[in-house]
């Protein structure tokens, strides 16, 4: 069994990115701010050098078809 890539929250938070949502859509459906959402995808981009949203966006998309997300 593999391992999650992310925490369960972080992972929500790429997979609505995916989706297209919004911080706020997104934080929204995990009942937290939705600074709190954009700290996560701040992270996350962070972890993943990305300089850019649209940057994390491609190496989420990148990482969904390898299925590591």
């Amino acid at each position: 069994m593999k391992e999650p890539l992310f925490q369960i929250s972080t992972d929500f938070c790429i997979s609505s990115l995916l989706q297209g949502k919004t911080a706020k859509e997104t934080a929204i459906d995990l009942d937290l701010s939705y600074r709190t959402v954009e700290y996560f995808l701040e992270n996350i981009k962070n972890k993943l050098k990305c300089l850019n949203k649209r940057e994390l966006l491609t190496i989420a998309q990148i990482l969904e078809k390898l299925e590591l997300l």
